[in-house]
């Protein structure tokens, strides 16, 4: 839903993946920017200080099955020094505690390829604030950097750089889109719910909404049939049990055959009947008397 959105969504190019069941961007470079905010366009002014990857050192799995992001070794030199020159400081990462107010960290941007139809190869930006890459600590009061310098043959992006995007993964087209969000997908129900009410009911199909996955049934908390398919279902049965009514009525034979199977049975069919046997069908003959065993 577009109205989750705080940017519009941008398409980066999927790689050829060192296997098929991973989603994978190709990095190019890596951005540290000191004030400006949490999206990817800055607000106010800023500083940044920018380090090139190589394309053997580029490739970037999508892994939303991995908590933390985790980057490759040779990363990690350039990485330092980049946040040593913009932040005066050592990196908070390799098991740190940190215990300053992260909106005095960086944001970081990967610009990885974009999916166009231009033949030169151009990028887009992918925020990744310290809001998303340091973890919070209620019992120490202080934070700790979940990102880590030891992947394997490839960058790890986790959840937590996923975290705050719209997602979209489009592999007929070879792309996957991102798009800046809240994702608060709760507070958008309760948006359509109360407009819901305010519209008598209806949904307002002139904006493209559509209404919230527990009321696709079309049925409402009244117990009323509102929806399409809710309404369809009455329509069906009241015709079948129409079409029985004129059936019986238009065709005396099978009323007749209702009634007789619905008639009670005859008084008499399952009384008892008293038969008398003469006794010369009886054989009188006395019984044999048995040996006694000793």
């Amino acid at each position: 839903d577009v109205r989750l959105h705080e940017s519009p969504m941008q398409f980066a190019e999927l790689a050829d993946s060192v296997s098929a069941d991973f989603f994978q961007v190709r990095i190019r470079s890596v951005t540290l920017r000191k004030n400006g905010g949490e999206r990817v366009t800055p607000v106010g002014a800023y500083e940044s200080s920018t380090f090139q990857i190589s394309a053997s050192a580029g490739a970037g799995v999508l892994d939303s099955g991995t908590t933390d992001t985790y980057l490759l070794r040779a990363y990690e030199r350039p990485f330092q020094d980049a946040w040593q020159k913009l932040m005066g400081t050592n990196f908070v990462g390799s098991g740190k505690r940190y215990v300053g107010q992260l909106s005095d960290l960086p944001t970081i941007l990967f610009s990885v390829v974009a999916k166009t139809d231009d033949a030169q190869e151009s990028t887009i930006q992918i925020a990744f604030p310290p809001s998303h890459y340091m973890e919070y600590d209620p019992k120490r009061n202080d934070y700790t950097c979940r990102i880590y310098f030891d992947g394997s043959g490839f960058v790890d992006l986790g959840a937590n750089f996923l975290m705050g995007h719209d997602v979209m993964f489009d592999v007929e087209n070879d792309r996957v889109g991102f798009a800046e969000s809240e994702c608060d997908y709760s507070a958008l129900v309760a948006e359509d719910k109360k407009e819901q009410g305010t519209n008598g009911g209806k949904w307002n199909q002139g904006e493209g909404r559509q209404p919230p996955r527990g009321g696709s049934s079309g049925s409402s908390k009244l117990g009323f049939c509102t929806g399409i398919g809710c309404r369809f279902g009455i329509f069906v049965v009241a015709v079948s049990i129409g079409c029985a009514a004129a059936a019986l009525v238009l065709k005396p034979e099978l009323r007749e055959r209702l009634q007789e199977m619905m008639a009670p049975p005859e008084r008499g069919l399952y009384q008892r009947t008293a038969v008398e046997i003469p006794m010369s069908n009886i054989d009188s003959t006395p019984e044999q008397e048995l040996p006694e065993v000793s």
